[in-house]
């Protein structure tokens, strides 16, 4: 386990680890296990601004056959979550500071993605001129980018939101659709903006690889 924290002259950033390798398993017919984990946390100098990442790594082999053949499963999962930053008015900066952003009651960005694959193999020696191996794939993305303007801020004379008279960075009337205001403000229907696929799309593929290839005779 390992933990570091630095300054890297924007802000802290504060890394977490663990792993772990168990080599061959005599007692479980040489299985191989290495798992690992980091969780990294980064603060922005500015208000408001963060980011998370939690990285996780696990593989297993298991040899069969007398060692002549492997199973293997290698399994991959990053999160990362964060409130990027955006513009903010000269102005605003000289009466409240440069690390000064924008209240999350006026304006906020919310990022999520996550990231699985999975790959499954299993390699095989044929006979003693034949290898053969076989991967399946499983890849699995989700994204989610969801930005927020308080329709209390409206100006429309200014074609957005304003905040102590500076407009904020996200128009309250562009892709969000909004189907109503007051108490009612959060209620809208997500659809494409400039070409981009809508809030959380998700993407998924599973795919197969089968080879064997003939080689001078193996050693058995």
């Amino acid at each position: 386990m390992q933990s570091v924290t630095h300054r890297n002259g924007g802000g802290d950033i504060n890394t977490e680890g663990a792993s772990i390798d168990s080599g061959s398993l005599q007692g479980l017919n040489g299985l191989r296990v290495h798992a690992a984990f980091h969780h990294i946390v980064e603060k922005n100098f500015e208000q408001n601004i963060r980011g998370t990442v939690n990285a996780s790594y696990l593989s297993l082999v298991q040899p069969f056959d007398s060692d002549q053949s492997k199973l293997s499963l290698i399994v991959s999962n990053n999160t990362e979550s964060g409130n990027p930053p955006d513009k903010v008015p000269q102005p605003l900066l000289d009466q409240f500071g440069r690390n000064w952003f924008w209240p999350t009651n006026v304006y906020a960005e919310w990022d999520k993605t996550r990231a699985t694959n999975v790959i499954l193999g299993l390699d095989s020696l044929v006979n003693d001129y034949t290898m053969a191996d076989i991967r399946l794939f499983v890849s699995d993305n989700r994204n989610d980018r969801t930005a927020y303007g308080n329709p209390a801020t409206a100006n429309p004379s200014k074609g957005g939101g304003t905040y102590l008279g500076y407009r904020i960075p996200e128009s309250i009337k562009s892709c969000s659709a909004l189907t109503g205001y007051g108490a009612n403000y959060d209620t809208y229907k997500p659809r494409p903006c400039l070409g981009h696929a809508p809030p959380a799309a998700p993407s998924s593929a599973i795919w197969m690889i089968t080879r064997a290839w003939a080689a001078e005779p193996i050693s058995r």
